[in-house]
């Protein structure tokens, strides 16, 4: 089974490598960098989320080669601009790159001259190791947490598998497809427990009102799987083919585990909902299938881009046994004369799609005043920041309106009790009247009869 150090992309500059292989991943990020800008102009506009003309920056998987600053670039030049516009002096950056300790973080630091070169504004900036699953930073440290095609990697292999030693991928086609709906709410429970854990750690981490600029490789929710998830799918016929040759163990095949889960966007959704600490301002999916057909065009860049991704788990399960991986999986690519695998290929990755979420930090005393349900529930496009303005607007209307009821209501309760007043004189005044008039009337008969 792959440890969590195993789970890096292929380090170097080579033909195999990452950095020459992850254009896909690169489509990716030119589409978050729109919700980046975003987020920086709002934090940026925000002196109570500023923390002294500073502004933390982290980007978690941040992998290696041309991609690896992408994201912190965009934001570092999103705060330049905003403070340009705006002829206000930049806050202070600080730039943190997390990754697991195998990355290849030479490259990362060497790339890291450049931001650090910039005078206006100031960036500092630093490496992370380690796993997101566990605590990166200090308490309420962060401003903006980016992660992009990197949540999809769980913390370790389902353990429901491991421990009960069940298959991600049979050999035998009918098992296969009889395993295949516990196979797959296996990842479905461990992407829910680590995507939980990691909420809980970025919550704290981030300040108050700190954002999130999150995207993942997901599943299309219409669509009923019926079978694996797109690379591992092809990687374990690749080594399934192996198997069959000799070349790698069987029992050592059915203990091979990709850390993989691609969750719908109602998975990804009803987590962060359930975990409370965070409310979506922004999600969208994004069909990556162009990108994708573009990865798996040709046999070189077919075998390029799994080598870049997955060789280091498979050599540290199997061995040195790339050589015979590639052949394998050239082997595999020709031997599709009727066009079936490519067309297979072609269902797999319409069954992906990306998911970007924009996710905010809220207090605990925010949570409680939002209440258990709220626009956000019944809306995909939920804008958190619209919808408060309106119940702000709303409240103030209300609140005058019930300010003008009130004045309205106690006038007329004070020209009741003066009517009331005024009504009970006018009575006091003619019973005196009759009593004056009676007793001008009265006639003393007994004083009379005496006389």
């Amino acid at each position: 089974m792959a440890s969590k150090q195993a789970v890096h992309m292929k380090h170097g500059q080579g033909e195999t490598s990452y950095a020459r292989n992850s254009s896909f991943q690169k489509a990716e990020q030119n589409r978050m960098k729109p919700l980046i800008e975003e987020v920086i102009t709002d934090l940026c506009s925000s002196t109570s989320t500023l923390l002294h003309g500073k502004i933390v920056i982290a980007d978690l998987g941040c992998s290696s080669g041309p991609n690896a600053l992408a994201l912190v670039s965009t934001a570092i030049n999103a705060i330049h601009n905003h403070c340009l516009q705006l002829q206000q002096p930049p806050p202070e950056i600080f730039v943190l790159l997390n990754d697991l300790p195998d990355t290849d973080f030479n490259t990362v630091v060497k790339s890291l001259v450049t931001l650090r070169q910039s005078k206006n504004p100031v960036v500092v900036t630093g490496v992370a190791p380690g796993s997101f699953y566990e605590r990166l930073f200090t308490s309420n440290s962060l401003h903006v947490v980016c992660a992009s095609n990197s949540l999809q990697w769980l913390s370790k292999a389902p353990e429901d598998l491991t421990r009960n030693r069940i298959p991600a991928f049979d050999i035998d086609e009918h098992a296969r497809r009889e395993m295949l709906p516990m196979v797959r709410e296996a990842y479905e429970k461990q992407f829910r427990k680590d995507f939980k854990l990691f909420l809980e750690l970025r919550a704290k981490e981030l300040v108050s009102g700190g954002r999130m600029v999150i995207s993942l490789v997901g599943t299309r929710s219409d669509v009923i799987a019926s079978k694996f998830s797109l690379f591992p799918g092809i990687v374990a016929q690749i080594l399934s083919v192996m198997v069959a040759e000799g070349v790698i163990d069987k029992a050592k095949f059915d203990s091979f585990y990709v850390p993989l889960h691609g969750p719908s966007i109602e998975e990804v959704r009803e987590i962060i909902k359930e975990e409370g600490s965070f409310f979506i301002k922004e999600m969208r999916v994004h069909d990556p299938t162009a990108e994708m057909n573009i990865a798996l065009s040709s046999p070189s860049k077919f075998v390029n881009n799994l080598i870049a991704l997955f060789e280091p788990i498979i050599v540290q399960h199997f061995g040195e046994v790339m050589d015979e991986f590639v052949r394998a999986a050239e082997l595999h690519w020709s031997l599709d004369v009727d066009g079936s695998l490519r067309e297979e290929r072609r269902e797999w990755s319409g069954e992906q799609e990306e998911i970007e979420v924009v996710a905010v930090k809220q207090e605990p005393e925010e949570i409680e005043r939002r209440g258990l349900v709220g626009p956000e529930d019944f809306l995909d496009d939920f804008d958190a920041v619209a919808v408060a303005a309106n119940i702000a607007e709303r409240s103030l209307r209300e609140e005058a309106e019930r300010r003008c009821h009130d004045e309205e209501l106690e006038d007329l309760i004070l020209k009741q009790v003066v009517a009331a007043n005024l009504a009970a004189k006018d009575n006091d005044d003619e019973r005196r009247r009759i009593r004056e008039e009676q007793r001008e009337k009265f006639i003393d008969l007994v004083s009379s009869d005496e006389d």
